[in-house]
């Protein structure tokens, strides 16, 4: 049940100091075990160790207006698409899923019809879509896309696997974009010389993050580049970096500052590699994190999480190498669980950028059925008062859930499209003293099993004073607990997937998300869901609205692999959700659009 939500930071105990084992310098982690959904939290199984990643390039200024616009492809190099990497591996996941009749939950509420059309966003606009310009490594386009997001008052900047366009909020695309992330970044080609001449000796970057923090009112982009590994220019010289890119006014237009830092064998050895890039901030530092696979992708080694000084990547200052945490594990009251897609969280607290503690969240991502997520807190993140960065963690009891069936592609076929796993695709938030976040699963909704999303609202209860003489030092306790759970469901074989959350100022709820169904004749669309914060029913949604309803099936099998959601600041309390959808030509589009109550009457 929803409760009104009031602007405030997250509980603080006055607590004497939890048992737990330091396990590793600055690594603190409580043992425990849980219950049901909705009760207090324990912990259960959690551990991490210390990590590092030193600098690779920067700091470089970058003017974005002498940033070359995109031009056509040259590369003639094969595929345009490659296969979903999940920790579960390729075999292991594909026979999970197709037992997903035996292993999915039972729906809990089935929406009441289907989403209405015309949409009536307050904005809506089309974004980048997929062309040999827009996505030139692999000459004739990509997919998925990999959307990235981050919008102000004034600006949108988008971002998809290899190209980076800014917008006015009305929609109007900014002279001279898109524009490559390699050129923006000023990612050099891979070495030696010539050698990946099949796709122009390009970078291979992917995977896109984009966020705006409106206390600051800074952008930040980050994402990923792979050279050596997984069958990417296997003649190039090993590379797993991380590009991240801030700018140095509220204008996207005006200067950046690019970093890049080497990822490689953070979580593992033998030249590891770091997938699946994640994105998120507080008040003193902008968090990356990434899922580590062996140099082949077809083991499965950790993830982890880098904290970067935020004050000094806004200010465009040296930074010589980043701290945090990788190899998370955790018990799901069976045995103890190798982590995957740790998620920071935007941190947006009540208006003055969050508590100076960030929050993680990760799901189980199994091939069981799974009933509890993990909640970290990383402190301490600059080291400060003498003190190591400092991690606690509890499990967090949810509904269940188990790995969703792909989706369909009407009125070309089932079960066809992609929906990944039981990752937290999309960016968390942190706002009103919650996590707001969601993921992919299996619905039993009586009549078929469905990819559908579960939402979920975690409120994190922090003591400050755990550590003693270290007020940075807070601690996630056992009174954590889920606020709210529940699932997406449309009746008949209709499918909602790669979902995600945003809150306003006053705690309403909007929630975007891939649709498509078979029994309503919908190809793969965008539609959006918002209720009132003092709803009193659950979910109390409705039905839904159209971002962009498509006029017919995708010719992709790859989708995702997340979409987007940006906050763009406490006056104007505007909401963005950029969306994928099958574009005219049957390839992938994105669709961005601002959405909000307009009135205090509006449902």
């Amino acid at each position: 049940m929803l409760r009104t939500f009031a602007r405030r930071r997250p509980r603080l105990l006055a607590l004497l100091a939890l048992a737990g084992g330091l396990l590793t310098a600055g690594v603190v982690l409580l043992v425990g075990s849980g219950g049901a959904a909705g009760d207090v939290s324990t912990t259960a199984g959690v551990s991490a160790r210390a990590i590092s990643a030193p600098l690779f390039s920067g700091p470089t200024t970058v003017a974005m207006a002498s940033v070359p616009q995109l031009r056509p492809g040259v590369s003639t190099g094969n595929p345009a698409s490659l296969k979903e990497l999940s920790p579960l591996g390729e075999e292991t996941l594909a026979q999970t899923k197709a037992n997903a009749p035996a292993l999915a939950p039972q729906a809990d509420e089935l929406f009441d019809g289907q989403p209405r059309t015309p949409g009536k966003p307050t904005v809506g606009f089309e974004g980048l879509a997929d062309s040999n310009t827009i996505c030139s490594y692999f000459g004739t386009g990509c997919e998925p896309p990999d959307m990235g997001l981050g919008a102000s008052d004034a600006w949108v900047v988008q971002a998809i696997n290899t190209s980076i366009a800014v917008y006015r909020t009305t929609g109007a695309l900014m002279p001279g974009f898109p524009k490559s992330l390699q050129d923006f970044a000023h990612v050099p080609a891979p070495t030696p010389v010539n050698c990946d001449p099949g796709h122009g000796n390009q970078a291979f970057l992917t995977d896109p993050r984009v966020a705006y923090d409106p206390v600051t009112e800074r952008f930040v982009v980050a994402f990923l580049q792979l050279e050596g590994a997984y069958g990417i220019a296997s003649n190039c010289n090993f590379a797993s970096r991380y590009w991240v890119v801030v700018s140095k006014t509220s204008n996207p237009n005006g200067a950046w500052t690019s970093y890049s830092f080497s990822t490689a064998n953070l979580v593992g050895r033998g030249n590891s590699w770091a997938d699946y890039v994640q994105l998120g901030f507080d008040s003193e530092a902008i968090f990356v994190g990434g899922n580590e696979f062996n140099n082949s992708g077809t083991a499965y080694n950790g993830a982890w999480t880098l904290a970067i000084p935020k004050a000094r990547a806004e200010a465009g200052a040296p930074i010589a190498r980043v701290y945090g945490f990788g190899g998370y594990t955790a018990s799901d009251g069976t045995a103890t669980r190798v982590l995957d897609t740790v998620q920071p969280v935007n941190s947006y607290g009540d208006g003055r950028g969050g508590p100076a503690t960030e929050f993680l969240i990760s799901s189980f991502n199994e091939s069981v059925t799974e009933s509890k997520v993990v909640v970290f807190a990383f402190s301490n993140a600059l080291r400060q008062q003498g003190q190591g960065q400092h991690l606690t963690g509890v499990v967090v009891p949810t509904r269940p859930y188990s790995q969703p069936p792909p989706a369909d592609n009407y009125p070309a076929c089932t079960n066809c499209l992609e929906t990944i796993d039981n990752r937290i695709s999309a960016t968390p938030v942190y706002m009103h003293g919650n996590i707001y976040a969601t993921h992919d699963t299996a619905v039993n909704n009586g009549m078929s099993v469905n990819a559908n999303v579960h939402w979920m609202i975690v409120e994190p209860v922090l003591d400050q004073l755990a550590v003693a003489d270290c007020t940075e030092c807070g601690e996630i306790t056992t009174a954590t607990r889920v606020v709210a759970d529940h699932y997406l469901t449309y009746a008949g074989e209709t499918d909602d997937w790669f979902g995600v959350m945003q809150p306003d100022r006053e705690g309403n709820l909007f929630l975007a998300f891939e649709y498509g169904s078979t029994t309503s004749k919908f190809p793969p669309s965008s539609v959006y869901l918002a209720r009132r914060a003092t709803a009193t029913n659950a979910p109390g949604w409705g039905g839904g609205v159209f971002l962009r309803r498509a006029a017919n099936a995708s010719s992709d099998s790859r989708w995702g692999d997340y979409e987007a959601a940006s906050f763009a600041g406490w006056n104007s309390n505007w909401i963005w959700f950029g969306t994928e959808y099958a574009g005219g030509n049957g390839d992938w589009a994105t669709h961005l659009d601002r959405v909000n109550y307009q009135s205090l009457d509006e449902r």
